[in-house]
């Protein structure tokens, strides 16, 4: 008489596994098992349109000439200002606040960012840009009081396809004439570090103002950073019931400087520690022909700002503003 191996599996175990390996199996072929690796960025082609493209160009010879007469925004240029580069991490945010930050420049005239569909673990992205017209010319003429005044601006918005923005100024008015430049760089010492330069000089004095800028761009930016200097040397009045009361001497300083270190930041907002100084001085003294005026008193400020900030993200952040 033989005994059944005990170790044998029966037949209840057996359909037992059978389930657990249709289960494994099944599982395993909706992908919740498989752990893909990370999209990444293919290739980016970047797309920098004329002022007028090739269907406008042949409406006529107009068109074509203010397209020779016009810069062309290059490619590289455009590419500077992306916030992703070949081969990292596929991020729609970053695609989405690179299309922002590219139609906040005054010389393109629309821009756009699009994702192919994924393949090969890669998705490519395409940048289009279409330029704007970059050279304005404004001026304005009228009476006051018998005085002719007037005022004139050219400005370039492109300087031969930097990005670099110049503003030529020249005015006449009641109190005193004006002649300045101001030259306006987007990536003075980097992509987005803008630096605004300006020189006045005028009939009665004249400006210096430097400020350089390094604003929260992306949320990927863990600091931001912001200095001003400006200095100012003109004759200002005093009024009193509608007539010249005195008239001095003004000078006007001011240095500043403020930063923030982002504690978190993700699409939707973030938060950071901001903190800055400000140093303001305005001294007065009297203009020769009027010694006996009464003048105001020079005042000299320190102001130093410590603080945590929390913000939601609009369109476009900008940099931290200092409250005292």
């Amino acid at each position: 008489m033989t005994t059944a191996d005990s170790r044998q599996p029966t037949p209840a175990t057996l359909h037992l596994q059978l389930v657990i390996a249709l289960i494994i199996a099944a599982v395993a072929s909706t992908g919740v098992l498989r752990a893909d690796p990370p999209l990444r960025i293919g290739t980016i082609t970047i797309d920098a349109k004329p002022l007028f493209d090739a269907k406008e160009q042949r409406r006529g010879a107009f068109y074509r000439k203010l397209n020779g007469l016009h810069t062309q925004t290059p490619v590289a240029l455009i590419r500077r200002f992306l916030t992703f580069h070949e081969g990292d991490p596929y991020d729609p945010a970053k695609l989405a606040e690179t299309e922002r930050n590219l139609r906040l420049f005054d010389f393109l005239k629309s821009a756009s960012v699009k994702a192919s569909p994924p393949h090969d673990g890669v998705v490519d992205v395409k940048v289009t840009t279409e330029d704007e017209w970059t050279t304005d010319l404004t001026g304005d003429f009228s009476n006051s009081g018998g005085i002719a005044v007037f005022a004139s601006d050219i400005t370039q918005k492109d300087l031969f396809g930097t990005g670099i923005d110049v503003d030529l100024h020249g005015d006449r008015g009641t109190e005193r004439d004006t002649k300045s430049i101001e030259i306006i760089d987007p990536a003075a010492l980097g992509p987005y570090w803008n630096l605004d330069t300006l020189y006045a000089r005028n009939s009665d004095g004249n400006e210096e103002k430097v400020a350089l800028v390094r604003p929260l761009y992306s949320y990927t930016t863990p600091w931001t950073a912001n200095f001003l200097f400006d200095h100012l040397l003109r004759n200002d009045r005093i009024f009193e019931e509608g007539e010249v009361a005195a008239r001095f001497r003004q000078e006007h300083r001011e240095v500043a400087l403020s930063s923030e270190y982002v504690l978190h930041s993700d699409p939707n907002g973030s938060s950071g520690i901001v903190g800055g100084i400000d140093l303001l001085d305005d001294s007065f003294s009297h203009i020769e022909d009027r010694p006996l005026d009464l003048i105001p008193a020079d005042r000299h400020f320190r102001f130093i700002d410590v603080g945590y900030e929390s913000t939601t993200r609009p369109s476009r952040r900008a940099p931290p503003t200092m409250h005292r």
